[in-house]
Formats: structure tokens, C-alpha cells, sequence
């Protein structure tokens, strides 16, 4: 329901007993609107009131109770004059009709409070401008009664929807159906809209779509009956060119013949026509705009079993392109969707959606694909196969006898052969001339060759090659290769495969396994697993020699030695005692692991202290000339750990502290600079080093001597060789 509101807002607060004295009369201009004035009279406190009020109006189909009809009308702050006032007041075009109406009234001061309602209602009587419809010309007087029909003489145009009607009835709307004719009768020859013409040039019912572009129809016809005809076109002529239908449309998107059958069983037709002359034409469709979607004929049925369009018998004939499944065919027959060529059990199929082409015939000899060519040439291709897309061929299979080389089947790519199959028996991969019964070339980057099995059997090899040869020379299977890559490789995919990926066994003297290179390694092994092994040497003789290497080793990768776990960046880690002798270092300090009581991670460079709240642990040092220095975290700068000891159980992520030697520690200069040479104890900034100038102070608490200088009111790393004292 909507809310027709005026607002003019004054505060004040009045109170009042209301009378109430009304009369109800129509203003009207031209043209007429929905609006009528309400006149009336206010009382306030038994006299004539004064002042701005807030009415309510609302409309109801009956004196008490009833249904409101129309807009609720909110009027505020409107004017009274010595107990007098006129409102104009609109309940909307709906609200008045041929029943009575009543007007309800609520009123209140302009100030604000309650709303007062004024009883009775107020019943609504007729206007003289009512009386119009009687009294004016074509009215009253123009139509007259023959018993249950009336009728009109009227020599001049009637017009609907229009003031200025062209024809005996002109209507004119801008809704979805201007005329609706409905034959309600179940049965029989029935038409919703009859039209005839006597002229030999006349049209007995002419619908003309006026849209340029859309969806656009002349006449459209509708049955529900399931033998009915939407739209029915009879030429009975005997002869000459007539048409038991004709529809032309020339909007750019539109349509000659539109027809919809809405029933969903039997064998219906959007349209139907007859014709009996021998040179006549049924139904005509002609579409005469020379661009755009526009349709001569169009048919359509939402049934099952219904035919859109339907032909038998004689010839069907078709000019251009013709499209099954598609409103834009490219070639002259294309079809969208599958195709089917030949009888139920015998047939050729072609699925476009599925990119599949079916054969399929009924008998012993199955389905057959044959290419015949007649040429006599003695370089022909015979029969081919061809696999194109928008960019050109991709592949194809070919039967060629070439002038040179041999004939035979031959399967190519878009341009090169792949792989060739002579009539001698011979297989060429990679050549059209192969000089063996399998031939495999390749000039490129890929495999030449691949073989992979997966059948489970045990002992099953997926290549084996059996050679019989006295030639100590000769190989059951060779690897060359003449460029840059490997001779041979082996691999296992499997993870849960503990078989050898190659193994060499020889009932002779010679090697299981032997590899020579004039340049590189003879032998490499490599491991992708933690537990596995680059190489694994044994014995199974007591006393027999796992490893026996001549000449220099090196070995890239880490070594476990008496042990088969190596930590995390440990190179060499040997389970027992190591013997050597000389042990060369190449880090710059001397450093231990010790775990801290830090709930943070500590920076390389903090000068830390002993815990004294905490047994074994350290702590960041605190205070200047601290007794309990114990070192510097290492790492800091460009200086990496030499040696670590102190790697203790408990004590793999605790921080390295630098015990002696070179490291890169934080300092404090912000009272006294550090020249080279300084002695370095703690200082009162936390983890920081500072220049000793209280010696006393300095016994026990001294952490080196610096090997660079810091400025006066600088703090920053300073390079330092540690030596607690």
C-alpha cells in the first residue's frame, strides 16, 4: 500500500474534542486526474478551530469494517480557518469504481500527539462528472438495445486507447495483448478472431509486427485442442499461384511463420497448411529483409512427439547452407550434435559432440573402411587418414608407393613421416628406410626408445635380449652414445622395491659390476633417500675387504663412519675415535653449545654471561665490568664457527658460544670510543661489549681484545679476538 504524504511541521500541543461537519465534491481539469477535493468543518473544544492539523484519509469498501481500498493519504501541518478547510486528496486511479466507497478521518493538532478518529465515515456520492460516459457524443445516444445484444450506428471511428481513431475500431495499448479472442467452445471448428475480405486484393486478417529488431510477430495463433490448428491457411484454388499461407516479415531479427504447439502428447503441428494446385504452394514463408536472423518459416512444438516442421513424400529442396543444430552453418550440410547414415543394424554414426565415428555392421565380416584410387601413378598415396584442425593437418596414416625407396604404410605428423612399415616387413621409427626388422632413429631431444611393463609376475623382465657368441667382444646389449649424455641408465619408480636398479653377475673372474672412464669417474653412485646409500661395498668372506680404493678419493657428500646417522649439516661424523695427524680447521673461532635461559632467540654477537639463577645455563649479560662473562654467540659478520664442542644430549638447538679466538661482537661506544688494541669487557647496555678504562674493575670481567675501532656515540660490531681473562 502506498503513502501520499505533504509535510509542513510546526511544535506546538493543543488540546481538543473533535466535531466534525464534511461534504464531499469532484474538481476536475483537463485532462482529469484521480484527485477530488474533501471539504469540511473542525471544531476544537466546542469551538471552530484555528490552526495547523494533521489528517489521515483512508478509503473503505464498507460504513464499518471492511476492506481499505487505495492509497493511505498522510496530510500534515494543513491550514484551518475559523473551523474550515479544503484538501485535495488522491487515493490513487484503482480506488473508485461502480461499488460505494466510504472516507475515514483521523485528525491531531500540527504539534504532534495521537491521532484522533472522526466517526462516521464519511460515505462517498456520485460526482456530475460521472455522468460523462451518458450525456457525451457517442455515448447514451449511439448505442442501442436489440434484445441481448446492443449496437452502435455511429457513421464515424471508434477509438480504444486513442483519441484520434483511424478505422471503424482503432485500439490502441502498450500492454501484452491489445485484442484477446477467445472461442470457449470444447469442441468443432472455432475461431478466436474471424476476419474476411471480399476483395480479390483484400486481406481477410492482416497482423503486422512493427518493430525494427526483437522478437517481433505479426499474428500468432494458439490452440490447446489437442486436433486444433494454431493458425489454419486453406487456398482452395484448383490452379494458378495461391497460398494457403503467405507470411512475410521484414524486421532485420524477425520472423515469416511463428508457430507454437503448446501440447505435450499426440502428433501436433505448430502449422498446417493445404493446398489442392498443382503449382500451388501450401505455406510461403518469406523473409525480405537482405540482412540479419530474420526466418521464412519457423517452426516450433514443445512435444515429444510433435514435428517442428514435417516432410513427406517427392522432393525436398534446399538453397545454401543448411544447419542441424546450429543457426550458423559454415559448409552446406552441417550438423551439430550426432549424425547417423544407413539402416538400424547397419550405419555409419558421427557423434560431433564426442568427436566419435562409429561403424558398425551386422555380420561376420564386421565393419569395413576401404580406400579405393584408380591412379596407375607410380607415386600415389592410395588411401589416407588425415587428422586437421583450424591450424592445418596434425597427423595422418597413408598407404604410399613412392617413386624411391620402398612401399608401405607410413604414419606421419604434420609435416615429417614418424614411422614406416615396408612390405618387406621391415618397421622404421624415426625413417622411411629402416635396414632392420625394427629400425628406431631420433635426431632430437626425446626418448628414442621406451619400455615399461607392469605386469607382477616374479622374474618377468620388461626387456630381455638372448645372444649366443663366442666373440669375448661382443655384448648381448650395448650402450654408445657419442655426445654428451649417459651410455645407459637403469631406474626403479617403485619406493617399496628393494630390488638393485642394476646388477652385474659373472660365474668368471672378472668384475660384477666394472666401470672405466679415460676422464671422469668410473663408477658414480647417488642416493635421493635419507636412509639410502650413494654406494654400499662388502664382503661375504671374513676378513674380506668392503673397499679397496686406489689412487686419490674425494668425497662430495656427507660420511657417516661407524654410524649410519648424520645430523644436520654435519659432513663427516664418525661413531668411536678418529685418529689423525694434523687437524686443520678452517673457522675462526673456538666455540660450545650451551643451553640458555633466554625465552627468545638470540642474535650472533650478544656477549652473554652465566646464569646464576640457572645451573649449566647462560644467560644475555648484564651490567658493565661483569664477572660472569663466559663468551660471545659466534656467526655474526662474515666469520663462520670453527670448531664446536660441548654437543651435548639436550643441547642441539641451544646457541655456539665463542670460547676463543676471532668473532664479531656488540659494542657500546656511546662514552668512550674502542680503538684497536682496547681491552673489551661488559658494558651496561645488555649484550653489549665496551672499553675497559677501570682496570681494577676489569679482572675476571675481560672479554678480549678488539682488532678494529668503534667511534665515540656509535654502537655496532666490532671484531674481536676473544680471550677471557
Amino acid at each position: 500500500m502506498q503513502t501520499r504524504r505533504i509535510i509542513h511541521r510546526h511544535n506546538c500541543v493543543v488540546t481538543m474534542a473533535i466535531i466534525l461537519a464534511v461534504g464531499v465534491s469532484a474538481t476536475f481539469a483537463s485532462p482529469l486526474g484521480t484527485e477530488i477535493t474533501y471539504q469540511g468543518r473542525l471544531n476544537d473544544g466546542g469551538a471552530p478551530a484555528n490552526g495547523d492539523y494533521d489528517f489521515v484519509f483512508r478509503l473503505f469498501d464498507a460504513e464499518t469494517n471492511g476492506n481499505q481500498v487505495g492509497d493511505l493519504v498522510l496530510i500534515e501541518d494543513w491550514p484551518v480557518v475559523d473551523g474550515l478547510f479544503t484538501i485535495p486528496v488522491d487515493f490513487g486511479a484503482s480506488a473508485f469504481g461502480s461499488e460505494q466507497r466510504w472516507i475515514d478521518i483521523m485528525v491531531r493538532p500540527g504539534a504532534g500527539g495521537a491521532h484522533t478518529p472522526l466517526t462516521p465515515r464519511q460515505p462517498v456520492t456520485a460526482a456530475p462528472v460521472a455522468q460523462y460516459a451518458l450525456s457525451a457524443p457517442g455515448g447514451d445516444g449511439h448505442w442501442v438495445a436489440s434484445g441481448d445484444h446492443i449496437y452502435n450506428l455511429n457513421a464515424g471511428n471508434v477509438g480504444i486507447g486513442t483519441s484520434s481513431p483511424a478505422y471503424p475500431l482503432d485500439v490502441t495499448s502498450d500492454g501484452s495483448r491489445v485484442i484477446n479472442g477467445l472461442a470457449t467452445a470444447a469442441n468443432g471448428i472455432t475461431e478466436g478472431i474471424y476476419g474476411q475480405a471480399d476483395s480479390p486484393q483484400g486481406t481477410g486478417l492482416h497482423g503486422f509486427g512493427m518493430a525494427g529488431t526483437g522478437f517481433a510477430v505479426g499474428v500468432r495463433g494458439q490452440t490447446n485442442s489437442v486436433d486444433g490448428r494454431a493458425i489454419w491457411g486453406q487456398a482452395n484454388a484448383t490452379s494458378g499461384n495461391n497460398y494457403g499461407g503467405l507470411f512475410s516479415s521484414n524486421s532485420i531479427s524477425g520472423t515469416g511463420v511463428l508457430g507454437i504447439n503448446n501440447a505435450v502428447t499426440g502428433i501436433t503441428y505448430g502449422v498446417t497448411g493445404h493446398c489442392n494446385s498443382e503449382d500451388g504452394i501450401a505455406v510461403m514463408g518469406r523473409a525480405q529483409a537482405s540482412s540479419g536472423v530474420n526466418r521464412g518459416v519457423y517452426g516450433l512444438t514443445n512435444s515429444e512427439s510433435g514435428f517442428a516442421g514435417y516432410f513427406e513424400g517427392g522432393k525436398n529442396y534446399f538453397e545454401g547452407r543448411v544447419g542441424i543444430g546450429t543457426t550458423s552453418p559454415s559448409r552446406e550440410l552441417q550438423v551439430m550434435g550426432v549424425a547417423r547414415v544407413g539402416s538400424t543394424s547397419t550405419f555409419v554414426e558421427l557423434d560431433g559432440d564426442e568427436g566419435d565415428a562409429i561403424l558398425r555392421q551386422n555380420d561376420n565380416f564386421g565393419p569395413a573402411l576401404r580406400f579405393l584410387n584408380y591412379s596407375g601413378s607410380s607415386n600415389t598415396v592410395t588411401g589416407s587418414i588425415t587428422f586437421d584442425d583450424a591450424g592445418g593437418r596434425r597427423a595422418s596414416i597413408e598407404y604410399v608407393k613412392p617413386t624411391i625407396g620402398s612401399d608401405g604404410l607410413q604414419i606421419s605428423g604434420a609435416t615429417d613421416v614418424h614411422m614406416k612399415v615396408t612390405d618387406d616387413g621391415n618397421i622404421g621409427i624415426g625413417t622411411t628406410s629402416p635396414s632392420a626388422r625394427l629400425h628406431v632413429f631420433n635426431d632430437d631431444t626425446t626418448r628414442p626408445m621406451y619400455i615399461q611393463s607392469t605386469h607382477p609376475t616374479t622374474g618377468l623382465s620388461a626387456l630381455r635380449v638372448d645372444m649366443v657368441s663366442s666373440n669375448s667382444g661382443s655384448a648381448t646389449i650395448a650402450g654408445v652414445n657419442t655426445g654428451a649424455g649417459r651410455a645407459g641408465l637403469f631406474q626403479i619408480n617403485n619406493s617399496g622395491n628393494s630390488a638393485d636398479a642394476v646388477e652385474g653377475t659373472t660365474n668368471g673372474n672378472g668384475s660384477g659390476v666394472y666401470g672405466f672412464s679415460a676422464m671422469g669417474a668410473g663408477v658414480t653412485g647417488v642416493s635421493e633417500n635419507a636412509n639410502g646409500y650413494g654406494g654400499i661395498f662388502g664382503s661375504l668372506i671374513t676378513n674380506g675387504k668392503g673397499l679397496f680404493v686406489v689412487g686419490e678419493s674425494h668425497l662430495i657428500d656427507s660420511v657417516a663412519i661407524g654410524t649410519t646417522t648424520i645430523p644436520s649439516g654435519v659432513k663427516l661424523n664418525v661413531a668411536g675415535t678418529t685418529r689423525t695427524n694434523v687437524l686443520e680447521i678452517t673457522g675462526a673461532d673456538v666455540a660450545e653449545k650451551f643451553p640458555t635461559s633466554e625465552m627468545n632467540a638470540i642474535e650472533p654477537g650478544t656477549v652473554m654471561e652465566i646464569d646464576p639463577n640457572t645451573t649449566g645455563k647462560l644467560r644475555i649479560a648484564r651490567g658493565a665490568y661483569n664477572r660472569r662473562v663466559a663468551g660471545v654467540t659466534s656467526g655474526a659478520g662474515d666469520i663462520p664457527v670453527g670448531a664446536i664442542l660441548g654437543n651435548l644430549p639436550g643441547s642441539g638447538g641451544s646457541p655456539v658460544i665463542a670460547l676463543n679466538g676471532r668473532v664479531w661482537v656488540k659494542c657500546d661506544a656511546s662514552r668512550h670510543a674502542i680503538s684497536v688494541g682496547d681491552l673489551l669487557t661488559t658494558s651496561a647496555t645488555v649484550g653489549h661489549a665496551m672499553a675497559v678504562r677501570d682496570h681494577d674493575r676489569a679482572h675476571g670481567a675481560v672479554i678480549g681484545k678488539a682488532m678494529s675501532a668503534l667511534a665515540k656515540g656509535e654502537s655496532g660490531l666490532v671484531l674481536v679476538l676473544v680471550n677471557l681473562q
